[in-house]
C-alpha cells in the first residue's frame, strides 16, 4: 500500500526506538511513543504483534490467544525497559478456529476481553461448559462496548466497535497519543477471513474511521499511519463479498470460486496478492452465512 509513503513512515516510528529496543529470541521491542512499544516476534517465532503500554504504576499488553509461555518470555524481556510489574493482558479477540492457550498467565494478571470471547471459551455453541483442559485463559474482566483504565495523565480506552474478524473483536486507543492497538481487526496485509463476518467488517470500519487515531499497531505487519488502509481493506473486502456471493448464488463449487475470485485490482494495497483467487476458508464462511445468516448482534 503505497509502500514508498509506509517505508517512510515506518522507518519514522522504529528508527527512534534504536535506544529503547531489546533482542531476544522471542520479541523485539520497537519504541513507538512515550511508554509504548511494539514487541515484534523474532527469529523462528511466528506469533502476532504485542503493543506494550506502559503506566505509571504498571503494563498492559495487548494481544490475542496470547499463550502463558509467550507472555513470561515478553514479561521477562520487558525488564530491559521498565522495571513495573504487567497487570493487565488485552484478548483483542477470541474464535475457535485457532488453539487455546491452556496453561495459566503469570499470578496478579488480569485479562480483559469482550463478553463474546469469554462466552465462547466457557461454553460451546449450546451452552454446555466446555472442559477445563480445553479452553485458553477467559477474561476476568469482562466488557461490552467501552471499558477505560486510567494511569496518572494516560487513559487506556478499551472498545468494541462491531463484528469484523471475528465476532469479538475488540481495539485499544491511547486518545492523547492518538495511537489505535487494532488487533487483527485492521492489519498491514491480507487479512485472515476464515472466522470474519465479512459484511460486517466493512461497516465496523467505517465506524472505526471516526475514531481520531493516527498512529496504528496491528497484530499482523508494520505499523502504519492515517486511514488509508482501513479504506484499502473496505474495498478488499466488499469485492470478496461481491464476486463471492455471485459465484455462489451461481452454484459455482466452492472450490472454483476459490480460484477465480480476481481481486488483483487491490495488488497495489496488498502486494501478496500475486494473482487470482482468494483463500477458500473465506469462500467457506460466506457460503455458511448465506446459508444460515448470523443475527444481529445487540451488546
Amino acid at each position: 500500500m503505497r509502500r514508498g509513503f509506509y517505508a517512510c513512515m515506518l522507518l519514522a516510528l522504529v528508527a527512534p526506538a534504536t535506544a529503547g529496543r531489546a533482542q531476544g529470541a522471542g520479541y523485539r521491542l520497537d519504541k513507538i511513543a512515550d511508554g509504548v512499544f511494539l514487541a515484534v516476534p523474532t527469529g523462528a517465532a511466528r506469533g502476532a504483534n504485542i503493543p506494550v503500554i506502559v503506566t505509571d504504576r504498571d503494563v498492559v499488553l495487548v494481544g490475542s490467544h496470547f499463550a502463558a509461555a509467550a507472555a513470561r518470555t515478553l514479561i521477562e524481556q520487558l525488564k530491559t525497559v521498565t522495571d513495573k510489574p504487567v497487570r493487565f493482558i488485552v484478548n483483542t479477540h477470541y474464535h475457535l478456529s485457532e488453539g487455546a492457550a491452556r496453561d495459566p498467565y503469570p499470578a496478579g494478571i488480569e485479562v480483559i476481553g469482550h463478553e463474546l470471547a469469554r462466552r465462547t471459551l466457557l461454553f460451546d455453541a449450546r451452552g454446555r461448559p466446555r472442559p477445563a483442559n480445553a479452553i485458553g485463559t477467559p477474561p476476568t474482566l469482562g466488557m461490552t462496548t467501552r471499558l477505560s483504565l486510567y494511569r496518572g495523565d494516560r487513559e487506556i480506552r478499551i472498545l468494541y466497535i462491531g463484528r469484523g474478524h471475528s465476532d469479538s473483536d475488540i481495539v485499544v486507543l491511547l486518545p492523547k497519543e492518538r495511537i489505535l492497538c487494532s488487533g487483527e481487526l485492521l492489519v498491514s496485509m491480507l487479512p485472515d477471513m476464515a472466522d470474519a463476518n465479512i459484511s460486517d467488517w466493512v461497516s465496523t470500519l467505517e465506524a472505526l474511521k471516526t475514531i481520531d487515531f493516527q498512529t496504528v499497531l496491528p497484530a499482523r505487519g508494520a505499523p502504519f499511519t492515517g486511514k488509508e488502509r482501513a479504506s484499502a481493506l473496505q474495498s478488499y473486502l466488499r469485492d470478496v463479498l461481491t464476486q463471492t456471493t455471485e459465484l455462489l448464488n451461481q452454484d459455482v463449487s466452492v472450490a472454483d470460486i476459490a480460484k477465480r475470485v480476481d481481486l488483483t485490482s487491490h495488488k497495489k494495497d496488498f502486494p501478496e496478492i500475486q494473482g487470482t483467487g482468494v483463500d477458500i476458508n473465506a469462500v467457506k464462511r460466506l457460503q455458511s452465512q448465506l446459508e444460515e445468516p448470523e443475527p444481529p448482534f445487540a451488546p
